[in-house]
């Protein structure tokens, strides 16, 4: 994957890789345990979550109001599943020296782990194969007030297409919070990029502020073979990374994130 920025310190906190496809009506509660199972001790942890519930559909249309969530020790990766949605995540966790394993490094762990629950789909006799209906790429990320203000007056110029106009007299004082959502195309017709960014307190620090950037790729490549897969996610990747570089502030970029 050829990458065109680089960030020596980038504020991401999670990736997180997704698949939706048609409902697997055959996939009953005691799956998910059988699944869990096959991880072969990899992932220790599981904890029941409400369903995502997809723009088509509804409480009324999942026959399995669940979603599990199957992590590792270290809670650095997870597995959501549902009855139509495989989603990966990397998460660093508090205190966490080690660094973002970049993204080459995380697709090839989230397409091992999809084919695995392809296999144990096809080994149950649920589905020979999933019909994937859409593809998923969020990048979250958490920017510190505090970090930034050496390169910026207000937290909102971080983004140089929100930035305050203060070329002239205001009536409104200055923003004490924002939240935010910008929509873009993303090439050959593959989907859409959403920019979703808001103020925000840390719940352990609530005195601590920050901006909760989320920068999300949903689509559909042309075909959902293996080439297809990677071309779509490619692609999102590359939106997202330049993308986040094409909205923050170049100075935040070079002397927080240490751009190279």
């Amino acid at each position: 994957m050829k990458k065109q920025v680089d960030f020596e310190s980038p504020p991401v906190i999670e990736v997180v890789l997704g698949v939706s496809f048609s409902r697997l009506e055959k996939f009953m509660i005691p799956h998910f345990g059988g699944y869990w199972k096959s991880l072969s001790g990899e992932f220790t942890k599981i904890e029941d979550q409400p369903p995502i519930v997809g723009e088509n559909r509804d409480f009324a249309e999942t026959t399995i109001p669940s979603r599990v969530w199957f992590s590792n020790d270290a809670g650095t990766r997870l597995i959501q599943l549902q009855q139509d949605r495989f989603i990966f995540n990397w998460r660093r966790q508090d205190g966490d020296p080690n660094e973002y394993p970049e993204f080459s490094k995380i697709f090839p762990e989230f397409v091992a782990a999809f084919s695995h629950f392809q296999d144990f789909l096809s080994k149950e006799k649920i589905a020979e194969d999933v019909a994937v209906e859409g593809l998923e790429l969020t990048y979250v990320n958490i920017i510190k007030f505090d970090s930034i203000h050496c390169c910026v007056q207000r937290p909102g110029d971080a983004f140089v297409d929100h930035r305050r106009d203060v070329s002239r007299e205001r009536f409104l004082p200055e923003v004490q919070d924002f939240s935010w959502v910008s929509v873009y195309e993303m090439p050959k017709q593959m989907g859409k990029l959403s920019v979703d960014a808001k103020s925000a307190k840390l719940s352990v620090s609530p005195k601590a502020r920050v901006i909760r950037l989320l920068l999300t790729a949903k689509g559909a490549p042309a075909s959902f073979d293996d080439d297809g897969f990677q071309m779509w996610f490619d692609c999102a990747h590359d939106q997202i990374v330049n993308g986040f570089a094409d909205i923050t502030d170049e100075s935040v970029q070079r002397r927080v994130w240490g751009k190279r």
